[in-house]
């Protein structure tokens, strides 16, 4: 019976005052209620790559109609809802990773027409500029910056044939060294650092995007230990 402990409404978090506890493994979480925004985006899209710095939420490329890879950049205010227009990528891309490097937004890869390589840097106005390029493309990959020598880890993708297993660390989106190694190749899994490690959860392993070929990877968990790039 699970209570509400937490309640997302416009920006606001009510915490009610005897609320209940979710307890996964040897830890015990808040159960949420989450409640639908009273704002929306300007455009209805999917599959675009966000990241959080100092002016909000940096939101990159995108899927629209007509399954068109965009190129906007929007800034977003999730307290207020306010939405600025504030420039665009080089290159239109979906499926791509972001994150927040000090004071530039990093995209790597992406999918366009191709799986995209290229490693685009937005600085808070105008248009992006292309910094560098990964190894080798992917698209359906993630990334997480950590407090860890400014460091962004890039997890999981596909290049176009096959899954790449390696986990790319960089500080400033143009050079890469390898990190690790998953041991199942997987592209769109949830990734997130905790505690000086990196755990990467579930993920697709299969190239076809379709449910009735049985792509999706059975609960693929794993973990590393965070390290500053030598």
């Amino acid at each position: 019976m699970a209570q509400r402990a937490e309640q997302v409404t416009a920006g606001r978090v009510v915490v009610p005052a005897r609320p209940s506890r979710l307890r996964i493994g040897r830890t015990y979480l808040p159960s949420l209620e989450v409640a639908t925004a009273r704002w929306a985006l300007p455009l209805a899209e999917s599959r675009q790559a966000v990241c959080r710095d100092g002016l909000g939420l940096v939101e990159m490329g995108g899927l629209v109609a007509g399954d068109t890879s965009s190129a906007a950049v929007f800034v977003i205010d999730p307290l207020s809802g306010a939405v600025r227009a504030t420039g665009s990528l080089t290159e239109a891309v979906h499926d791509a990773a972001a994150a927040c490097l000090g004071d530039e937004a990093i995209v790597f890869g992406g999918g366009s027409f191709n799986t995209v390589g290229a490693v685009q840097a937005w600085s808070g106005s105008g248009k992006a500029r292309v910094v560098g390029a990964l190894p080798v493309p992917r698209s359906d990959l993630t990334a997480v910056a950590v407090a860890v020598g400014r460091t962004a880890y890039v997890v999981g993708g596909f290049d176009g044939a096959a899954m790449q297993p390696t986990v790319l660390a960089t500080t400033d989106g143009a050079h890469f060294k390898l990190a690790g190694r998953l041991k199942v190749g997987v592209r769109y899994p949830a990734v997130a650092a905790r505690g000086g490690y990196i755990w990467v959860a579930g993920g697709q392993a299969g190239t076809s995007e379709g449910v009735g070929d049985r792509p999706t990877s059975s609960s693929v968990s794993t973990r590393a230990r965070a390290k500053r790039p030598s």
